[in-house]
């Protein structure tokens, strides 16, 4: 693991669904229209038992940002 994705996962995960996969599409298909879905909130109770599904809310943010920036 590199150290930006121990110390910041969710931008790790942006930069490199930004430029590894949404850039290649673009790239290899032009006029394909792209389509990011967020992650489905969980319940409390999936909450209690998977304490990293906190971050969901923060990465769906980050999501619609990129979302914004790709112009997709």
């Amino acid at each position: 693991m590199t150290e930006n994705q121990v110390n910041d996962p969710i931008q790790f995960s942006i930069d490199h669904y930004s430029a590894a996969f949404i850039q290649k599409i673009k790239k290899e298909l032009p006029s394909a229209h792209i389509h990011i879905l967020s992650v489905t909130p969980v319940t409390k109770i999936a909450l209690q038992k998977y304490p990293q599904y906190k971050h969901i809310d923060a990465y769906n943010t980050k999501l619609q940002a990129l979302a914004i920036n790709e112009e997709v």
